[in-house]
C-alpha cells in the first residue's frame, strides 16, 4: 500500500477505536459487537484509516485478523491518545467540581475481594464516573496493560510491579493451602512447606499464582512441589482438589467465600504474606484515575511512588 505523505492528517478518535477493539478482539464481527455497529461500518472505517495512513496495520487471516509491525505501534499511540481524550472530557467536568467519564481498572480474579471494597467506595464518592473492570488470565498481562495504555491501573502483587511505575499498597494477602478432605493433613491448623515435600500438587498455571512464585517458595526450602496437574481457571483448579487428585496453593483472597465440602484450607507456618498494590503509569493520570489512586492510598495505605 502506498504511504500518504499527510501521514495520519485526517485520523480521528473515532477511526482509532475501530483500530484499537479490532487489535483486542482479534476480527471486525467482533469488534462491530463491542462498538455496537455493523460489521460492515467497522471495515468501512479501517479501509479509509489504512487508506489515509497509507499503510496496512493488520494481517488478515483465515480465521481473524492479527496486527502488523506498523499496526502493533498504531494502537498503542491510539490507545494512549483514546485515554487523553477522555482525560481531557474528565478535566473539563472537574472545573465545575464534577467527576465524571470511566476510569479502566485491571486486576486478576484473586485480588478481586479489595478491588470490590475500593469500587464500592469510589462509586458512592463519584456517581458519574464508571468504573470499567478488566480481567486478565495473569498479573503479566495487568502489567502490560497498564504499561500500553490500556487501563490506568492495575492490581498485582508488589513483586510484579515495573520500575517507572507509581504504586499503592493496598493490603497483604496470606497464602493457604487448599486440600481435599481425607488429605493426610487434614486436621492442621497450619502446615510447613516441608510438609508439603513428595505430596502430589495441582499447580495454578498464571492465575491466580504464577507457578514461578510457587516454585521459588519451595527452592527456599530446598525442594520442589510434585506437580500432577496443572490449571489455570480457578474453579476448575478446586474441582480437581476436591476430586482428590491433589492440593494447591492459592491466596486467601483467591478462596471463594462458600467452599466446597469436599475442600479444606490449611494455612502456612510461618505465614508467606504476599503484598498487594495498585499499579499506575509514573505520569499524570486522568482526574478519575488520579481520584481513584488516591481514594485507594486513603482507604489501604499510602502511596509509595515509582
Amino acid at each position: 500500500m502506498r504511504r500518504n505523505r499527510d501521514l495520519g492528517a485526517g485520523v480521528d478518535l473515532r477511526a482509532m477505536q475501530v483500530a484499537v477493539t479490532i487489535a483486542e478482539r482479534g476480527t471486525v464481527s467482533g469488534a462491530a459487537a463491542v462498538l455496537h455497529l455493523s460489521p460492515s461500518s467497522v471495515s468501512q472505517t479501517l479501509a479509509k484509516l489504512e487508506g489515509e495512513l497509507g499503510i496496512n496495520l493488520f494481517h488478515r487471516l483465515p480465521r481473524g485478523m492479527r496486527c502488523t509491525a506498523a499496526g502493533e505501534v498504531f494502537v498503542e499511540a491510539a490507545r494512549r491518545a483514546i485515554r487523553q481524550a477522555e482525560a481531557a472530557v474528565q478535566a473539563v467536568a472537574a472545573v465545575d467540581g464534577l467527576l465524571a467519564g470511566r476510569v479502566h481498572l485491571a486486576t486478576v480474579s484473586g485480588y478481586l475481594a479489595p478491588v470490590e471494597t475500593l469500587i464500592t467506595r469510589f462509586a458512592a464518592a463519584h456517581p458519574s464516573v464508571v468504573p470499567v473492570v478488566h480481567r486478565p488470565r495473569a498479573s503479566s498481562y495487568v502489567v502490560e496493560m497498564v504499561r500500553k495504555g490500556e487501563c490506568e491501573i492495575g492490581v498485582v502483587q508488589r513483586a510484579d510491579a515495573r520500575p517507572g511505575m507509581r504504586s499503592v499498597r493496598i493490603g497483604d494477602d496470606e497464602t493457604m493451602v487448599v486440600i481435599p478432605v481425607g488429605h493426610p493433613l487434614a486436621g492442621h491448623e497450619s502446615v510447613r512447606v516441608r510438609d508439603l515435600d513428595g505430596l502430589p500438587m495441582i499447580m495454578p498455571g498464571t492465575n491466580p499464582v504464577p507457578s514461578a512464585v510457587i516454585e521459588s517458595m519451595f527452592a527456599r526450602y530446598g525442594i520442589a512441589p510434585r506437580v500432577v496437574a496443572e490449571a489455570d481457571d480457578l474453579h476448575l483448579l478446586l474441582e480437581l482438589v476436591g476430586a482428590g487428585i491433589g492440593f494447591t496453593i492459592m491466596p486467601a483472597s483467591s478462596i471463594p467465600r462458600r467452599l466446597g465440602d469436599d475442600l479444606l484450607v490449611v494455612g502456612l507456618d510461618p505465614p508467606v504474606p504476599r503484598q498487594l498494590c495498585l499499579i499506575a503509569r509514573d505520569e499524570p493520570l486522568s482526574p478519575a484515575g488520579a481520584a481513584l489512586l488516591d481514594m485507594a492510598a486513603e482507604l489501604f495505605g499510602r502511596a509509595d511512588g515509582g
